[in-house]
């Protein structure tokens, strides 16, 4: 187990989107199953990505919830790093639909914060909800979107 952790981030280095010419990145890496990992492993598969200049990486664990805070606060910073703080002034993006849709997003992410612990099908929605209205600016589509193209103008009875 001592050279995985330098293993999988070398294989994540071919995968990842590179820096940005500022440095910055425009992901974030999420690893999952931090519960099966011990802290010396954590330390090194942190310190391999860090070495090999990946995005920041969050350890979490959908399981135990571990991780779990971590993850949220380096989320917002990216967005607020991607988009500006709208507490100090107007977030970047200019178009009324991308400001909508990063509002709906960090909504979602309140409402899976407040569900996680009471809910697990609530807190999954929310976390679905939080992706949709991110992919509605990264440009990915999902299901309702495509559905939504095959039968608008579908009608029964005609």
């Amino acid at each position: 187990m001592a050279q995985q952790p330098g293993q999988l981030a070398s294989t994540l280095q071919g995968i990842l989107p590179p820096a940005q010419p500022d440095g910055a990145h425009p992901s974030l890496l999420v690893l999952n199953k931090l519960d099966l990992l011990g802290g010396e492993d954590r330390a090194k598969l942190l310190g391999a990505c860090g070495q090999l200049g990946l995005p920041p990486a969050c350890l979490l664990s959908c399981k135990t919830g571990e991780g779990l805070p971590g993850f949220l606060n380096t989320f917002k910073e990216q967005l607020s790093h991607m988009c500006g703080d709208p507490l100090l002034g107007s977030p970047s993006p200019t178009q009324a639909r991308h400001r909508l849709s990063l509002t709906k997003c960090l909504e979602a992410l309140g409402c899976f914060g407040q569900h996680r612990h009471l809910d697990l099908a609530l807190a999954a929605e929310d976390l679905r909800q939080a992706r949709r209205f991110l992919g509605q600016l990264t440009g990915q589509v999902g299901v309702e979107e495509i559905l939504t193209l095959i039968f608008k103008d579908f009608c029964i009875g005609k």
